[in-house]
């Protein structure tokens, strides 16, 4: 037998062309089941490094894969890390963590969130809502506090983001939470474009600079500091934005709405009258009437409306004149058993006055509280005053006011028939001036051509007769 273990072995150029050629078939044949998946990896590869590239700040790219493994891991059907913002409305009660997790992402976020919540003592809730922003490193940025039967406190706090969810939790325990928005603004987009323009301003900034300073002619300078003013106003402007996007990345916004919980009842009451009986149809349709006579039908409507901000129960009608009450009243609209709060209800009393009389009516009424229990103190309003005059039974003579009737009546009738003669007389007046004026100038005029006339001689007296001889 023969031995060709330590043989060398010498290989023909062509015979090594044809065995690379084989190894290089049998890799490809094995790598190509994995070809499509290896594509896929090298797109996304891609995309990743894109977006890499658009982030503000740098991050090393496992840092980056391990975030997103996080959040599909967390949520695998979402596709919450292709969108550029989110929002999340909850309510809940006194106590309750009705928040949203939102994730660190690792990108530009604006966190916002609005938060109402509801309380017995609005400065009370307001205090310690300050104080357990400040306890989370964060602080008050703006407030603004209403007194009153509706008082109301609106807080603006800035926290640091990785705070943003302790501090809603925080302020949601302070009272009973009656709504909640919380929203995320992915803004990385919109830096890196400002980052971009800065950079791109601040090189035409330079090279407008180095162009000035190698300018000798007049006319070029003032060109190019001209071009140097608006490129460096531009500049400064998009720093300024850049830095007011930045401040609300840096620090999330939340804001407070503290109101009072349904305790203050309150109650107003409406007063007019009418003549006649129509079941109340014309209340507040028609102008209060005071003067009625004796055995006439009226009307009084009064129209009760819950001005607080509780259910009032328990209505009760007080008018020592007219001895009225809530269920002698007519219910025209509305419903007495119950008046929520800013909904009123229309009643309407008739009667006949036989005498003058002075109304003054009063209605109470129970509130409720946020529980639906009453509340002890009665609340009370009063109607204006109302006199009615009951005018006399016509006994032959003329009152005061039926003679001054009649005389301004007789007195438009005077006037009255003296424009009736002066419309008859004015045509025959107009005609006569016409006629006349031209006919008494004429005369004038003719008197005025006439000769004088001589003045006659006075007779001579006659010389008396002599005496005869």
């Amino acid at each position: 037998m023969t031995d060709h273990s330590c043989r060398p072995t010498h290989i023909k150029p062509a015979g090594l062309a044809a065995l690379l050629m084989l190894v290089s078939l049998i890799a490809a044949a094995c790598g190509g089941a994995e070809s499509s998946d290896t594509t896929s990896e090298s797109f996304e590869s891609a995309g990743m490094a894109f977006d890499t590239a658009e982030e503000p700040r740098s991050f090393e790219g496992d840092s980056v894969d391990a975030t997103e493994g996080e959040a599909v891991e967390g949520e695998p059907a979402s596709d919450s890390d292709d969108r550029t913002s989110s929002g999340v409305t909850t309510t809940g009660s006194a106590g309750s963590e009705a928040t949203a997790q939102l994730l660190d992402l690792g990108r530009d976020i604006i966190f916002t969130a609005t938060l109402e919540i509801g309380s017995t003592d609005v400065s009370v809730a307001t205090r310690e809502a300050i104080q357990s922003v400040e306890a989370r490193g964060g602080f008050l940025f703006s407030q603004e506090t209403r007194g009153g039967a509706a008082g109301s406190s609106v807080l603006t706090f800035k926290v640091l983001p990785d705070q943003f969810q302790a501090a809603l939790n925080d302020l949601g325990s302070i009272g009973e939470v009656r709504s909640q928005s919380i929203s995320a603004e992915d803004v990385s987009a919109v830096v890196v474009d400002l980052e971009s323009r800065i950079n791109t301003a601040e090189a035409s900034v330079v090279r407008l600079r180095n162009l000035l300073d190698d300018a000798a002619e007049l006319e070029t300078i003032a060109t190019l500091e001209n071009q140097l003013l608006q490129r460096e106003t531009t500049l400064e402007q998009l720093r300024g934005q850049l830095r007011v996007v930045r401040n609300r990345v840096d620090l999330a916004t939340i804001t407070v709405i503290v109101t009072e919980l349904l305790n203050r009842p309150g109650i107003a009451i409406d007063a007019m009258s009418y003549g006649g009986h129509d079941g109340g149809f014309s209340c507040f349709d028609t102008g209060t009437v005071r003067f009625f006579e004796a055995g006439d039908p009226v009307t009084i409507c009064y129209r009760l409306t819950n001005t607080g901000d509780t259910s009032l129960v328990n209505l009760k009608f007080d008018d020592p004149a007219l001895g009225a009450s809530i269920g002698s009243l007519v219910v025209v609209d509305g419903s007495t058993n119950q008046i929520d709060p800013g909904q009123s209800v229309l009643l309407a009393q008739e009667l006949e006055l036989a005498e003058p009389v002075r109304v003054r009516t009063s209605v109470a009424a129970t509130g409720l509280d946020a529980d639906g229990n009453e509340i002890e103190d009665e609340i009370r309003a009063t109607a204006a005053t109302m006199r009615f005059d009951v005018l006399e039974v016509d006994d032959g003579y003329p009152s005061f006011g039926e003679v001054l009737s009649d005389s301004w009546n007789a007195l438009v009738t005077a006037a009255l028939v003296i424009a009736l003669v002066l419309v008859a007389v004015a045509p025959f007046a107009v005609v006569a001036l016409v006629l006349g004026i031209p006919t008494w100038l004429l005369i004038r005029r003719r008197g005025a051509n006439r000769p004088p006339t001589q003045p006659t001689q006075p007779t001579q007296p006659a010389p008396p007769a002599s005496p005869a001889p």
